[in-house]
């Protein structure tokens, strides 16, 4: 193999599959900072930064609901079911006003009976808009659980993008040897050790709420 040659394959080997080396300088650059920028590691950097966008873009966006907890599709789907049940209950007794009204002798009595059927076919035509309210409700709410349960989703995801980074910024940091980074890169592993609770709790907090979702459907 050529010098030339040789060169590329270890630089991929470099930036491909293994994060490049933080230099003594870069450790220095992170004090004091937080977050992403706490990471010397140039490739663990950009992952980290990468998700955190999408982070707040999906799992704090207010334009994305996760949560499923303002929606009852389950309830609506009894009330539903039991103005069926209501509506049927009205048609048999409008019926038999009907039957009753062609029997009928006597012009007072039938206008009574006329009058009741009459409450009756009011009594349908309103809870039929109702029931036709709530089953449009219940499609939308059905649809609007599928979106929750894809940012959800797609928010977990990035969170565990950016738990990674540090997990992978961690175990880097743990190999070097070097006597002059080392105790920086013990400061910074204890620091992205105590953060980690945090991002398991975000991480539990989304997952619960998507199977929330999932349940409902």
């Amino acid at each position: 193999m050529k010098w030339g040659s040789c060169c590329v394959a270890i630089g991929v080997l470099l930036f491909g599959g293994v994060v490049a080396a933080a230099t003594l300088s870069d450790f220095k650059n992170t004090e004091g900072k937080r977050g992403c920028e706490s990471i010397p590691y140039d490739g663990h950097l950009r992952s980290c930064k990468d998700n955190s966008s999408e982070v707040e873009n999906w799992c704090k966006s207010s334009s994305r609901k996760i949560s499923c907890d303002d929606l009852d599709p389950s309830g609506l789907a009894k009330q539903i079911e039991n103005v069926k049940r209501k509506i049927e209950d009205l048609k048999r007794e409008r019926d038999e006003l009907a039957s009753k009204i062609s029997n009928s002798k006597e012009d007072g009595e039938r206008r009574d009976l006329e009058d009741k059927k009459k409450t009756k076919e009011n009594e349908i035509y309103e809870l039929d808009k109702k029931m036709s309210e709530w089953e449009r409700r219940l499609s939308e709410e059905k649809t609007e659980i599928g979106n929750r349960i894809y940012n959800g989703d797609r928010c977990v995801g990035y969170r565990e993008g950016v738990a990674r980074a540090f997990m992978d910024a961690k175990s880097s940091a743990k190999s070097e040897s070097d006597p002059e980074i080392k105790p920086y890169a013990e400061k910074l592993v204890k620091y992205w050790e105590d953060e980690e609770s945090g991002h398991a709790t975000a991480i539990r907090y989304f997952k619960e709420a998507v199977a929330n979702c999932k349940n409902m459907r």
